[in-house]
């Protein structure tokens, strides 16, 4: 182990709080109630740290970096550790049971918790008549329906989008068999989680080698990247953080650094308006900074730096040639937590000073921003995008929104106000990130001129 690695290893031993922990030279294994966590020491100074979920053995923090930085590297065992502190039990799985009258389901999803909390099972259950499951549904995980009323099941999942909505075998509703209902919830669960981890890459056949950079925000920051090398996927990794820290596309970079040669363009996709390489985005620790100018002053690579929603509406447009308007429309809350990325024919609107697609200034602010039902999105959504088409009558939209699965309510919406042959074709996106992706590769590969 390198000098430089030892003296950090011995100091972390020191400042460990109360951990079951065990040492194996080059690992470090600690323990809390709740998580588990490796800290590896590799050659070339590397640090590597991972944090494990007990419960679920999901990973909740993840990062590797050169030691470079001394106090750096401290400040980083320091987030380590308050997500240690963090960690507790994982959120339960709300499942809804819906029959035509909620009695029989009522009593099943009692047995279901009695069984589910003696033997600590994230699931919790609860029941709804079909009167009222569209209205209920939207705050559930997944969704149970009964033998009598299985012949909804499309129809529900058409409405639910990505929430899964499985029918209850008549044996074993029949025989309100817990254990079965439990490991039904559980196969389809863990088969729809390999799914979306097998998405598509769109990759792009250039002999560049490109460094992507992709940033998102959900419960936690996750900083992603891919590196490409004569149209392969050759590195793919995510960085999981409570915050995100400028510091943190300089730990990719120095890792990159040691293990690959000759990168040459380096694309980073971030939120916020991005102008002339500076970003301004509030909710980080590089409000202003010139990102570009920073990174190229320590590294010898070219940096891109792009909003990540005209990165993905940029993806869109070079994979739907035949709308010659994309706008991608990313919506979380109904507030002020909304942008979009708009490519006309080809080339990206950026607008003055960057602003383009901030649409957050076009919605109402309130202090209940917080979008609590799929008809306060879907308002917002069709606001957005009836100023589209007033403006620059976009061919079509791609919406990414949580809580909207089908167009239909925001076609409605633009209906009242706009006639049929102005509105564009609407899309609804589950995972706007292969996009994104593609966006990024189009920029470093020098088919994109701005």
């Amino acid at each position: 182990m390198e000098q430089k690695t030892q003296a950090y290893k011995d100091w972390i031993l020191k400042h460990c709080k109360a951990y079951a922990l065990k040492d194996e030279g080059d690992k470090l294994y600690l323990s809390t109630s709740h998580a588990e966590a490796v800290i590896r020491f590799h050659t070339m100074n590397i640090i590597e740290f991972q944090i494990t979920r007990k419960d679920d053995q999901e990973i909740v923090f993840y990062l590797h970096f050169q030691l470079n930085d001394e106090e750096h590297a401290k400040k980083l065992f320091g987030q380590f550790q308050e997500c240690m502190a963090n960690t507790g039990p994982v959120s339960k799985i709300r499942v809804l049971l819906c029959c035509s009258s909620a009695l029989t389901t009522s009593f099943f999803a009692q047995k279901l918790n009695q069984t589910s909390d003696l033997v600590n099972l994230p699931y919790t259950y609860a029941a709804v008549s079909y009167n009222r499951l569209y209205e209920v549904g939207v705050n559930y995980d997944f969704i149970l329906l009964a033998p009598q009323i299985a012949f909804y099941q499309k129809e529900c999942q058409e409405r639910f989008g990505s929430t899964p909505v499985r029918e209850i075998p008549a044996s074993l509703f029949g025989a309100y068999d817990v254990r079965g209902i439990i490991n039904l919830i559980s196969s389809t669960l863990s088969s729809l989680n390999a799914v979306n981890e097998i998405q598509n890459a769109y990759v792009l056949k250039s002999s560049h080698k490109i460094l992507a950079i992709t940033t998102r925000i959900d419960t936690q920051f996750k900083i992603s990247y891919r590196l490409y090398d004569d149209g392969k996927i050759i590195r793919s990794e995510t960085i999981i953080k409570d915050a995100m820290d400028y510091h943190d596309f300089e730990d990719i970079l120095d890792f990159l650094s040691v293990y690959e040669k000759d990168i040459e363009t380096v694309v980073l996709s971030v939120p916020g308006v991005v102008h002339n390489g500076a970003v301004i985005l509030a909710s980080s620790n590089f409000e202003g900074l010139n990102i570009k100018a920073h990174l190229s002053e320590k590294y010898p690579y070219r940096f891109i730096i792009t909003n990540n929603a005209n990165a993905t509406a940029l993806g869109l447009y070079h994979l739907h040639k035949n709308y010659n308007t994309v706008v991608y429309h990313s919506q979380l809350k109904a507030g002020d937590k909304a942008g979009q990325g708009i490519v006309i024919n080809g080339m990206i609107v950026k607008g003055k000073n960057g602003i383009a697609g901030e649409v957050n200034y076009l919605l109402e602010n309130s202090e209940d921003t917080e979008v609590s039902t799929p008809l306060k999105a879907a308002k917002a959504v069709a606001n957005a995008i009836i100023s589209d088409i007033a403006i620059i009558g976009p061919d079509a939209v791609f919406i990414r929104c949580e809580l909207i699965h089908d167009t239909r309510k925001i076609r409605e919406l633009i209906q009242e106000k706009i006639e049929d042959q102005y509105i564009p074709d609407l899309f609804i996106l589950d995972h706007a990130t292969e996009y994104m992706y593609y966006g990024s590769q189009i920029m470093a590969s020098g088919r994109y001129k701005e």
